[in-house]
């Protein structure tokens, strides 16, 4: 292997040379390296006259983690690493390590099987953690350690035909909490990490680690493997930091003339908040050839002449990330107003030979019909009648012919819709647009998608972004955006990367600037600090499984582990994806249903299970819905994706369309009939219901769910206690909503609102409720807080309080602390993405959220 040095300078001297059996008949030789030696006295616990190791499992006083030494090596021994049955949901396997002494002293890696067979040696550890570890040795019998490795490794370690092979591991140590200090000072040149594995019950205080108080906090939050510190994570605070401190652009200061007030108040029937008229300034500044002129001689003057030889003028357009509830919407649609007469007059310029005819209008295309209802109904809410002309481009009845659009402002469309006209017709792409809006901008972030590929393809004079999460995972996000508003040259990652990552690593404090310039140029973001609204209030409210639930708990993880069995030794796919994402989404059912009497079977969210036109072309090239993470597969009779059966977790099954949910008070049984499952036996929705009942006379709430079986029976539960309530789902057709959602914000009676997370979390205004209900953590933390600010947004005057309902000890748990890693910075690597590299991260995911079932 040669000589290795890790990230904190360890050289690894690990021969090659080949090595005669020692006495134990394991193949470890104890001069396979080079180990610290010491002359001290063992301790009885590590003599090395004892036959086998007797380590006990962790004491109470060893309840604390001090912190892990990474990188480390271990060498491993093949066939005793195939000995090791492997849970499919465990991402990483713990060994004890313990001391063997000898001429050249050394750390074993161990394993102990479970019930009467005795422990065994599995490996070795590297010279240079046993010298870190060596340095401990008066503590010894207070201390223990744990060699930890990925289950990846392992698995693939089975299919190796070699005898030995080096693995990377960590190391975590473990002890009482008052030896914390000193731990911390004998180790202060190993430079403790966050262990990337901890046991339940084992608390984290890293004695390295900066508290801003006396009393140490319990780190355990930060425990797992996206807390090592590497230069992706450096640049996402870089950027948070940017993005953060982007305020009102300076060129908006001498401009503000440019917004035509006079032309939008006339016809507005509602007044704008102060951010919103700063809103439409920024816009309108961003299409003034004047000021663009200005950015782009900032632009030359702080990121360099050199990179921009190639480009000679900036593309009108941007993004506007204001966060959810700021009122968007309209601020953009007020841009539409105050820029009407500079559209006539670029709908009447004379189109070059061969050119595409110019429209006046601007193209707005949203996530789903309802959003684009949203926006319909923005229009007719806040402007005088007929100030702005609008059509629907969707469906069967959307028009065949480009000249309709010469007759209206504003042309609203779906990114379905826009996916298929692009394959076929080509109406869209037909003409130059004078503007073109993409709301939920997030959703053409994989530039190799159909629905990216369509927006890149459209023609338009300005173009426009709208997202309140413009980086959700990766920097593909914002280039995927910059690509389509053609802001070059940072279109191509090769220069993002030298001209704006590189300098943050290089140099901080000269890349940040650039990078606020860069950011500065096209991007506003305003937090909600800007409303007024009170503080929200959060409660977390505790369930625990009864024995039926537990027990059926227990039958969902063996059937895991038996269906995973049978992929062993494959590499990552989206058969194991499938058998995990399966087991997940049954215990995310039994966490907020219990055990169903009847039809529980799952469905997808608001995108995976519509069998419309839009869900069906969002999801053409994908493997897993982008939304829920739920693997995908084609039927065989035709394109239509549908996401594969949690039942089998293998096979995919068709999700049937249900009919339209009832009006207030209806009787449940007769909607439902005899195939409503009884989930009597809830746990959770026990604990939802006595909730609710607490303030049925109080404030009005929102219960919101991923589940439609959770909102029927929760339904079902308010028609007995004689409750009005209105629901919401993907059943529901958009005029019905419409009506529902008055009856909740303006009828008394009607004191719940019960809505499908997906379907209610983008686009409403539901400032009538108080008190927001979240049943179960979601997969995607961004789904929540945009469910969240349908209450909690402009309009609202009272404070809004948030109940979160968590089941002990079950995989809810883990999927809040996914979400607290997700809420943290994105990893912004600029690295390609590939197909099988994807598929193991989404894994991984996996596998951390269902790693609760190996703490049972």
């Amino acid at each position: 292997m040669g000589s290795r040095r890790s990230q904190t300078g360890n050289i690894f001297n690990l021969s090659p040379k080949k090595r005669p059996r020692n006495d134990d008949g394991y193949g470890l030789s104890p001069k396979r390296a080079h180990f610290a030696h010491s002359s001290q006295q063992l301790s009885p616990k590590y003599s090395p006259q004892m036959s086998e190791y007797a380590l006990q499992p962790v004491e109470p006083t060893k309840d604390t983690c001090f912190g892990a030494l990474f990188p480390a090596r271990a060498q491993l021994l093949c066939q005793e690493v195939r000995r090791i049955q492997l849970l499919p949901w465990e991402g990483f396997i713990c060994f004890d390590l313990i001391f063997k002494d000898g001429p050249e002293p050394e750390y074993r890696v161990t394993h102990k099987p479970p019930e009467k067979y005795p422990r065994r040696d599995v490996g070795v550890l590297d010279t240079i953690t046993t010298g870190h570890l060596e340095s401990l040795r008066d503590l010894a019998t207070s201390l223990s350690f744990k060699a930890v490795i990925s289950s990846d490794d392992l698995e693939a370690l089975k299919m190796s035909k070699t005898k030995k092979i080096i693995v990377d591991t960590s190391v975590n140590i473990l002890g009482a909490r008052e030896l914390a200090d000193e731990i911390g000072r004998t180790l202060k040149q190993a430079d403790l990490q966050h262990p990337f594995y901890l046991a339940a019950g084992i608390r984290y205080i890293n004695p390295q680690w900066f508290y801003a108080k006396d009393d140490p906090l319990d780190l355990r939050h930060l425990v797992g493997p996206s807390t090592v510190e590497t230069d992706a994570k450096r640049i996402s605070k870089l950027v948070a930091s940017a993005l953060g401190s982007l305020g009102r652009p300076s060129h908006l200061e001498s401009r503000g003339a440019l917004l035509k007030a006079d032309v939008v108040f006339e016809n507005l029937l509602t007044q704008l908040k102060h951010h919103q008229v700063e809103g439409v300034e920024f816009i309108l500044s961003r299409e003034d050839p004047f000021c663009l002129q200005n950015i782009f001689s900032d632009m030359k003057a702080h990121i360099g002449k050199e990179i921009f030889s190639d480009v000679h003028f900036l593309r009108a357009g941007g993004i506007l990330a204001d966060f959810m509830g700021l009122g968007k919407t309209l601020t953009m649609l007020s841009s539409v107003v105050a820029s009407r007469d500079t559209a006539a007059a670029f709908q009447s310029r004379l189109n070059p030979p061969g050119g595409c005819q110019n429209v006046k209008a601007t193209l707005i295309v949203g996530t789903s019909r309802q959003v684009i209802d949203v926006w319909a109904h923005e229009i007719e809410k806040h402007f005088k009648p007929r100030c702005l002309s609008t059509i629907l481009f969707h469906g069967d009845s959307r028009v065949r012919s480009a000249t309709t659009f010469l007759e209206h402002d504003v042309v609203l469309t779906t990114y379905g819709t826009l996916t298929a006209d692009w394959k076929r017709s080509k109406i869209l792409q037909g003409v130059t647009w004078f503007r073109v809006v993409l709301d939920e901008a997030h959703w053409i972030r994989n530039p190799s998608a159909q629905q990216f590929k369509a927006a890149a393809d459209i023609k338009a004079e300005r173009r426009w972004c709208l997202s309140g999460t413009p980086i959700q995972n990766s920097m593909h996000d914002l280039l995927s955006i910059l690509k389509f508003l053609q802001f070059e040259p940072f279109t191509k990652a090769k220069h993002f990367d030298k001209h704006v990552v590189k300098p943050l690593l290089s140099e901080p404090e000269g890349g940040l600037k650039a990078l606020r310039v860069l950011l500065g140029a096209i991007y506003l973001r305003r937090n909600s600090s800007h409303l007024g609204l009170m503080p929200k209030e959060n409660e977390r409210v505790f369930v625990t499984l009864n024995e039926e639930e537990q027990a059926e708990q227990g039958r969902i993880l063996k059937l895991c582990q038996d269906q995973y069995d049978t992929t062993a030794g494959q590499k990552p796919s989206l058969r194991k994806y499938s058998v995990l994402f399966g087991t997940i989404v049954k215990i995310r059912q039994l966490c907020s249903n219990g055990v169903a009497r009847g039809d529980g079977s799952a469905q997808g969210c608001s995108v995976c299970a519509e069998n419309d036109e839009d869900a069906e072309l969002l999801l053409m090239t994908e493997s897993v819905c982008p939304e829920c993470s739920r693997p995908l597969e084609k039927t065989s009779s035709g394109p239509l994706l549908v996401p594969a059966s949690p039942d089998s977790a293998l096979s995919p099954q068709p999700v049937s369309p249900l009919p339209a949910r009832l009006s207030p008070f209806a009787s449940f049984s007769s909607s439902q009939g005899d195939n409503t499952p009884d989930f009597s036996n809830s746990s959770k929705l026990d604990a939802v219901m006595e909730n609710l009942e607490q303030h049925r006379f109080g404030a009005k709430s929102i219960v919101f769910t991923s589940w439609r079986r959770t909102l029927d029976c929760l339904a079902a539960r308010l028609s007995n206690k004689n409750m009005g309530h209105v629901q919401i789902d993907g059943r529901v057709n958009g005029v019905e909503r419409h009506k529902r959602l008055g009856q909740f914000q303006e009828a008394p009676d009607v004191r719940v609102l019960l809505m499908s997370l997906e379907v209610g979390a983008v686009g409403l205004t539901l400032t009538a409720a108080t008190r927001v209900h979240i049943v179960e953590p979601p997969w995607n933390p961004a789904i929540e807080d945009q469910a969240v600010a349908r209450a909690d947004r402009m309009g609202q005057t009272e404070t809004v309080t948030v109940v979160r309902y968590i089941t002990r000890n079950s995989i809810e748990q883990k999927i809040m602390e996914r979400q607290d890693r997700k809420r943290g910075l994105a990893e912004l690597s600029l690295d390609s993405h590939k197909a099988a590299e994807e598929v193991n991260a989404r894994l991984q995911d996996l596998k951390f959220v269902l790693d609760f079932g190996a703490q049972m």
